[in-house]
């Protein structure tokens, strides 16, 4: 087959339609037959270009492998010149050149291929199902993959596996930019995993592996499998759970678990110089011994495994009195002592129906019966308490 050269608005070659450039599929089809077209084409194909499907992958099987080099731009992304610096562009380009673009590079011109949509739809779309695996005991099946090396040992450039940009101009509104939604359906059994075992039939919507899979000399833990930051603007929350979004709770009754924990995980606070500062752990093994804190209209309550109550602490409006509970290091006295703005608080201690305090303390005698010293006529000082609202005094004696 001879080389065709550079076909061009003054080339003859049948099909040509009437003098463009612009060849028909089945006009270079039938020039060119079963060989291989070589040179550079600077018309236009019009009409579809088909491959049969050869039901085979490997070329050795007889599957027909298609090779395009260098760059490649599907849909609109063709009025992309590929010349850097850039002159004609691609709408994406232009947006990106733009005030509200704010870059005047744009990822265009490091894109290998770009696919532009035509109807503002999908883009790109990518799909794969387990039934076409031929070694699915070995192979997982994957709808889209993605891989980045960070090999550079002389720079300092990111590497991003995947990245994405969802972005929402002014003047937009009634309707949501997202980044990056991943769902999951599930229509089998229901398989409810912990953070101690991947069930069988278990369906993730988003699943954060640390690794790669593989057990390599030199590998090390990874940082953070979620890492959130300004980039410059900041979050208005980090995280929101949907009040339908967690089995067992609509948002205003029931419960469910939003985030599940194994025992030793830890929510942990830091400060400004990077030390740890606070943190929340739970450390039981028997569940039988557990203890929960909950939140209700009612208070802060501290219960049992069986949502026994242990602790209250009611709601108080306006409040600017408390309790202080103090521990004390070694020879020291813990204590509970009142706390707050008013110069002087009492502290109730309030039994229910007909129960009283109840001190329990050690209780030491040295007298001998019927040898008793007569108490002082005056005591050393009193204690003062209220009993019932009313103002007591208990006298106390020296020893």
């Amino acid at each position: 087959m001879p080389d065709l050269g550079s076909f061009t608005s003054g080339s003859s070659v049948v099909g040509e339609l009437a003098g463009s450039g612009r060849f028909s599929a089945a006009s270079l089809q039938a020039y060119i037959g079963a060989g291989t077209l070589t040179g550079t084409v600077t018309g236009t194909v019009t009409g579809a270009i088909n491959q049969p499907l050869s039901g085979e992958f490997f070329v050795q099987n007889g599957a027909t492998v298609a090779r395009i080099a260098d760059r490649l731009f599907v849909g609109p992304a063709v009025l992309n010149d590929g010349r850097y610096p850039n002159v004609s562009k691609d709408w994406l380009q232009e947006f990106f050149a733009s005030p509200v673009g704010g870059s005047t590079v744009g990822p265009m011109v490091g894109t290998t291929m770009s696919v532009l949509a035509i109807d503002g739809m999908f883009g790109f779309t990518s799909g794969s199902r387990t039934s076409d695996n031929p070694t699915p005991a070995s192979d997982n099946t994957i709808g889209i993959a993605s891989f980045v090396i960070n090999d550079d040992t002389t720079s300092n450039s990111n590497a991003y596996a995947y990245y994405a940009e969802g972005r929402r101009l002014a003047g937009v509104n009634g309707s949501l930019t997202i980044g990056m939604e991943v769902d999951v359906s599930n229509q089998g059994s229901l398989a409810a995993p912990t953070p101690y075992a991947q069930l069988p039939g278990s369906t993730f919507a988003h699943q954060i592996g640390s690794g790669c899979g593989l057990a390599l000399p030199g590998t090390a833990n990874t940082s953070a499998a979620i890492n959130i930051r300004a980039n410059p603007t900041s979050f208005m929350t980090g995280i929101v759970f949907g009040a339908t979004s967690i089995a067992g709770t609509d948002g205003v009754t029931g419960a469910g678990d939003a985030i599940a924990f194994a025992k030793g995980h830890t929510l942990t606070w830091y400060a400004s110089d990077g030390n740890q500062t606070s943190r929340i752990q739970g450390n039981v093994n028997n569940h039988v011994l557990s203890t929960n804190l909950e939140f209700t209209d009612g208070g802060m309550l501290v219960q049992n495994e069986a949502g026994g109550i242990l602790i209250a602490v009611p709601p108080v409006a306006n409040s600017v009195n408390y309790v202080v509970l103090g521990g004390a290091p070694t020879a020291g006295t813990p204590g509970i002592v009142a706390g707050g703005s008013d110069p002087n608080i009492d502290i109730k201690l309030h039994a229910k129906g007909t129960g009283c305090p109840d001190v329990l303390a050690p209780i030491t005698s040295s007298a001998t019966a019927g040898a008793a010293t007569a108490l002082p006529a005056t005591p050393s000082a009193y204690f003062t308490i209220k009993i019932n609202g009313a103002v007591c005094k208990i006298p106390y004696y020296n020893s």
